[in-house]
């Protein structure tokens, strides 16, 4: 009875804390946000935390570490039709080791995901032509079900979009 009503317990709080709230983006003038953030459960009888067939099909719920990922971008400059975007991305990992998610003995790790300065209208002949450069984290295609990406162009370096 006590194992159901944790299952239960389990399954409201993840039916009320839905993807459209966790995977939200909000408005506020002048600054993006944009979010990200899953975390699991797992429990053994003995009370240790649990993983079943992680990155398999099925993992969803099977896995008992959180991760989250926070986005901040804002126009820091704008001058006829030239605009200046910064871009940033910060994430945290945790095995869920403790209570409090801190980055003492391993239990949270943090990472820069992104940072990069988008240029727009800097082109006279293309004037939706966006150079960039720096850090980005983009183009992950990725099968959701398993968690795996068969496509990540992410990382450090200049270009240009929209050309």
């Amino acid at each position: 009875m006590n194992t159901t009503l944790r299952t239960v317990s389990v399954a409201l709080a993840a039916a009320l804390i839905s993807p459209s709230v966790l995977a939200a983006s909000a408005s506020v003038p002048g600054i993006d946000f944009h979010g990200y953030m899953r975390a699991g459960v797992g429990v053994s009888g003995d009370g240790s935390l649990a993983e079943w067939q992680k990155n398999k099909i099925g993992r969803l719920g099977n896995e008992s570490d959180t991760y989250g990922e926070l986005e901040l971008g804002s126009e820091v400059y704008k001058k006829d039709d030239v605009s200046f975007y910064l871009d940033s991305m910060v994430s945290m990992v945790s095995d869920g080791s403790n209570d409090n998610e801190t980055t003492l003995n391993d239990d949270a790790q943090f990472g820069l995901r992104q940072l990069n300065l988008q240029i727009k209208g800097l082109i006279p002949g293309d004037p939706n032509a966006v150079i960039w450069g720096g850090k980005r984290y983009y183009q992950r295609h990725d099968l959701h079900i398993i968690d795996t990406k068969y496509w990540n162009i992410s990382g450090s370096g200049a270009g240009d979009r929209k050309l």
